[in-house]
């Protein structure tokens, strides 16, 4: 959900240990996203700089991406031609709805699912736990 909630923009570029950050520098409370987040919506891949969401402002009128350079360059998001298409629809899909919203049902569903798969896979005579040793 902070993938479409919020204005990322690239924090730390051209070092080892680049990611994305929200909000005012200097914030209090920063936020951080990874690249492996950020790519699975947005195709970032050749390094270009950019902010996730162009369209938001603060209530003074400036852009959230809080950099200027960045203002009229909002990442491109994936496309169906592109290979992680199937990623960036799960990441729609597990938002559980249009936009952002508190419905996880669609995320604890397909890991109830995970979960017995990973728990139960090649156990052919599974027991109960007993209650004492």
């Amino acid at each position: 959900e902070e993938l479409f909630r919020r204005a990322w923009r690239p924090r730390d570029v051209g070092t080892d240990h680049q990611d994305w950050t929200t909000g005012s520098s200097g914030s209090r409370s920063p936020k951080m996203m990874l690249n492996t987040d950020m790519c699975l919506l947005f195709d970032i891949d050749d390094k270009k700089q950019c902010c996730s969401r162009t369209n938001l402002f603060k209530s003074n009128g400036r852009n959230r991406c809080e950099v200027s350079s960045l203002e009229n360059k909002e990442c491109s998001r994936i496309n169906r031609n592109h290979p992680r298409f199937e990623a960036s629809k799960a990441v729609k899909t597990f938002l559980g709805g249009s936009g952002p919203n508190n419905n996880n049902a669609p995320f604890y569903d397909a890991f109830a699912v995970a979960w017995f798969k990973a728990t139960t896979n090649g156990l052919e005579v599974l027991k109960p736990l007993k209650d004492t040793c």
